[in-house]
Formats: C-alpha cells, structure tokens, sequence
C-alpha cells in the first residue's frame, strides 16, 4: 500500500462518490479513498449501505490496462473472491458469497461490494460490517445484517485487514479467469437452493441453477422456463 495515494476521511458522503471524481481528474491507479463513516454508503440499485463508524469503507480505483479484468461484473466476482480470502487468512472466520456481491458470516451480510465503471477505470467499493453491534443496525436490516466482530476486535485487526485486502487487488494475481471463477462459485451459498427472486417489477420462485462466465444467475422457474438474470434481489427460501 505505501506507494499508492491514500485518502483518508474521518466522514464523507460515498468513498466510490470521491474515487469517481478522481477517476474522472485523472488519478492513478491504485488510488485508493477510505472512510472512518459515510452518510451516504451505496449498494447495487442506489440502495443505502448503513455505514457507522466501526466499520471498514473504501474504494480504489482501478485502471483497465493494469488489471486483467475488464468490466464491472467480473471485477464483482474477482473482488469478491479476494475479499473472503482476506476475511479467512486475517480474521479465520469460512465465508460465503451470496450473488452477486454480499459476503456472508454465518448466513448473515457483513460485507457489500460495489463495482462501478467510469470510463477505462473500475471503481470498487467495499463496505464491511467490523465492530458493528447487532443492536445497532436498523431494523429493516437487522434480521439479515451481521458483523465480523460484534463484540469487539483484536487490536490491530481492522487496518490489518484493509492492507491485506487492497494489497490482494494491487498485487498481480498469478490465477487465471477460469481459477477464480471456479473460486468464487465453490463460495456461492445459494447454488442448488429454492430461491425467490425479485427482478423490477416481478416476483417470483425458483431454484439457482448455476452462475454463468459472466456473472449472471441461471435459474429455473417453477413454471419451468431457465433465466438469466444479470440483476435483482434473491433471497434463499428453502434447503439445497
């Protein structure tokens, strides 16, 4: 990390906000904007992310020619599998993926990632649930939002795992495609579950099928059609 610009906010509105006005100035690559608290966190849909001050919130930016992936989607499943790498070797906890990007501690979101393009750069955007006490998550989420250490951390633990985490994205990768896919499919939660799917206006059951190369959900509905689906919210309904 110590060659890369780092910007350091004890509070700002969206760390991913900031990195796209430095993509958009000419920042580096690598560059990279952490936040101790956002008020305005971000997920997929523009939906809010609760950022409160015990977690971890930063984003780096990205530029195409550096990396060997291209594109948001399978920035989102490289992202993801180097996230739980980091979680498992810093903190020793077994996470899980749920499409396309939340990972999960013991079926409960504690990380969300947010790949955004901006001309030839990625930006991406991670918000982890650290210290946060599950008394402390608002109620619309606190029957699916966990926390890495509710009841505290070791010391040192947080900025060790931010380093590790961004050193994986800057550091080159000797896997290929075909490997971290493979990863990040024997991470998924939901493969072979009975599922239910809300994709805009529309609601309905089925089962997840598969995930395809490029980052899609493949289901099978119960009116026996197989879909496709490149967005959406899903949520498990019943044991594999």
């Amino acid at each position: 990390m110590d060659n890369n610009i780092i910007i350091r906010f004890n509070e700002i509105g969206s760390t991913s906000d900031e990195a796209r006005k430095l993509a958009l100035s000419g920042a580096p690559h690598g560059t990279i904007i952490i936040a101790e608290t956002q008020t305005g966190g971000r997920g997929r849909g523009r939906k809010k992310f609760f950022s409160p001050r015990g977690g971890i919130y930063f984003s780096i930016l990205l530029h195409a020619d550096k990396m060997k992936i291209t594109g948001a989607a399978p920035a989102t499943i490289f992202a993801a599998v180097l996230v739980c790498e980091a979680i498992e070797k810093i903190c020793g906890f077994e996470v899980s993926v749920k499409w396309v990007n939340d990972i999960l501690l013991n079926e409960k979101k504690v990380c969300g990632i947010l790949a955004e393009s901006v001309n030839d750069a990625i930006i991406m955007g991670i918000g982890i649930n650290f210290e946060t006490r599950p008394e402390d998550f608002p109620k619309e989420i606190k029957s699916t939002a966990g926390s890495l250490y509710p009841s505290g951390a070791p010391c040192g633990a947080k900025e060790e795992l931010i380093g590790e985490i961004i050193n994986a994205f800057l550091r080159s990768d000797p896997r290929g495609d075909a490997e971290i896919f493979r990863e990040y499919k024997k991470r998924l939660s939901m493969l072979g579950a009975q599922i239910i799917v809300t994709a805009g206006k529309e609601t309905f059951a089925a089962t997840a099928l598969d995930v395809d190369a490029d980052g899609a959900l493949v289901v099978g509905t119960d009116f026996g059609e197989t879909r496709r689906l490149i967005s959406g919210e899903v949520t498990v309904a019943g044991p594999r």
